[in-house]
């Protein structure tokens, strides 16, 4: 991003498009939703933050004993629950949420380290 040509907003929307999305997609498309009108400047663009987001992940490894746990977070808003969206499974008024956390167990605990846990 530094002494870039392209403006904060393109960088900003590149993240949130390949961030956003479950599936990969091309560059062309890529080109064509920020509305950049050369291809090189997005397949750079594109590849570029690939890169950063693959050594972000090897720097942050989850070792040892890891729990994983999934759940629902509500994402629509009481107008739009008004206007009957989809129920079930498949509703649009949830996102399915994955976390996994690396945990460690506590050496020496009791309840005299924490008193207000009985």
């Amino acid at each position: 991003m530094e002494n870039s040509k392209l403006p904060l907003q393109v960088w900003i929307l590149a993240f949130m498009f390949i961030s956003a999305t479950k599936n990969g997609f091309s560059c062309l498309e890529f080109q064509g939703q920020l509305g950049l009108s050369r291809y090189e400047t997005a397949f750079k663009l594109m590849h570029k933050i690939r890169a950063v987001m693959g050594r972000r992940d090897s720097l942050y490894l989850l070792k040892d004993m890891v729990e994983y746990d999934e759940g629902y977070v509500e994402v629509a808003t009481k107008k739009q629950i008004k206007n009957q969206l989809k129920r079930g499974k498949g509703s649009q008024r949830q996102a399915q949420v994955a976390v996994a956390v690396e945990s460690t167990p506590l050496e020496n605990f009791s309840s005299t380290t924490f008193p207000w846990i009985v």
